[in-house]
């Protein structure tokens, strides 16, 4: 449960206390703020005990695993990398409600075997307090593996994440979050690496113009049309006609027959709002 108040510095001693009996931890490292505050906080209660595993696959930009090189390098900790061939999964290409319980069993399974070979007996990842409030069936898959997520478990949510990096000199503290680029695509919708590619061109478009939060989501096959999410504080600058006339171009020309916008901007999980009953499946 998240803290309704909290102090950075004693959440960070928690953070180093929790870690430190641990002895050897294995982190699964995406590159994005969380996971990239673990490693660190990792780093530094066991020096010579913390390990960086990222999963290199075509549900994530090139950008992110670029990033986590980029900061295991820095910080200097072992980083393994591995393939993963999501779509290989049914479960991953017919796109069910519960994908992400099949998919985080398979990605995790694989972390965990790692692990084995490595001698390492703790496994974790970097969900925050905050990720309770959204439909994430993931989430279970990470329970029955025996995951650690030390954030959840410290009750540290999103907030307090970027203030504990910010503390830290943590760089990319304030980036916007990202997430697997199934979750631009509606359920049931099957995913192709066709439909994938596009969509990270899509949002490339997007961030080459200069935004720092965006999603281009799939509104379905039949329609080949793409809903344009940006942040709120973004919406205008988008709107202005140059800008638009430009991204609406740029974003038909890779194949979409129609490019709408979402008025009330980016939000977590927008595609978890066509699930009616699943409230029984919240973590």
């Amino acid at each position: 449960m998240k803290k309704a108040s909290y102090n950075v510095e004693a959440s960070l001693q928690a953070c180093i206390d929790y870690l430190t009996p641990l002895g050897r931890v294995l982190v699964a490292f995406s590159g994005g703020v969380d996971s990239t505050l673990l490693i660190n906080l990792a780093k530094k209660a066991l020096p010579n005990g913390a390990f960086a595993l990222s999963l290199k696959n075509p549900l994530i930009h090139d950008f992110e695993i670029e990033d986590a090189i980029k900061e295991a390098e820095r910080i200097d900790i072992p980083h393994f990398i591995l393939e993963f061939s999501p779509l290989a999964l049914e479960k991953m290409r017919t796109n069910p409600p519960d994908r992400c319980y099949h998919c985080k069993l398979e990605i995790f399974g694989i972390i965990l075997k790692k692990a084995k070979k490595l001698g390492i007996e703790h496994v974790m990842d970097g969900t925050n307090a905050d990720d309770v409030g959204d439909y994430r069936p993931g989430m279970r898959a990470l329970s029955e593996l025996g995951i650690k997520s030390p954030f959840l478990e410290l009750g540290i949510g999103k907030d307090e994440v970027r203030e504990i990096s910010g503390m830290l000199g943590i760089s990319g503290s304030e980036r916007s979050p990202l997430a697997c680029l199934a979750t631009r695509f509606p359920y049931n919708e099957t995913i192709t690496l066709e439909k994938i590619d596009h969509i990270k061109k899509a949002e490339l478009v997007l961030k080459g113009h200069g935004f720092k939060t965006f999603r281009v989501r799939y509104l379905g096959e039949a329609l080949n049309m793409v809903k344009i999410e940006v942040g709120v504080s973004e919406l205008s600058r988008l709107l202005s006609p140059d800008l638009r006339e430009g991204l609406n171009s740029d974003i038909k020309r890779l194949g979409f027959s129609s490019v709408t916008l979402d008025l009330g901007g980016y939000r977590p999980g927008s595609m978890n709002e066509e699930l009616k009953e699943l409230d029984n499946e919240k973590p």
